[in-house]
């Protein structure tokens, strides 16, 4: 299986288990994993970054710059010569007007 099938895989996953769309289980999963680590649910920026050595790191420093820290990134998935990378940051109204262009459909 190729890398990238396995990220998106894994992440439909975890988003599964968050849902607590476990069948036949008697204690949602989500349930159960805030029961054991602290959770607490975040706001995605998701931008289309050219698969291409330096574009994470041009974004990265443009947040930054702003004044905008990144908590998460997580790769998405691909389409063409782009990956998806979804942002968790401290202000993700900032790091959506910072991203501008580069921001997918589907983020919020």
């Amino acid at each position: 299986m190729r890398p990238q099938r396995r990220s998106i895989l894994a992440g439909a996953f975890a988003a599964l288990l968050l849902a607590g769309l476990g069948a036949g289980q008697e204690t949602p999963p989500r349930q159960t994993l805030t029961e054991e680590i602290e959770v607490r649910e975040v706001e995605l920026v998701v931008a289309s970054l050219a698969n291409q050595p330096g574009s994470l790191a041009m974004v990265a420093r443009k947040l930054a710059d702003a004044g905008v820290n990144i908590e998460a990134a997580l790769p998405t998935g691909m389409e063409g010569g782009n990956v998806s990378v979804a942002f968790a940051t401290d202000n993700p109204g900032k790091a959506r007007q910072v991203i501008g262009e580069r921001v997918a459909a589907g983020s919020r």
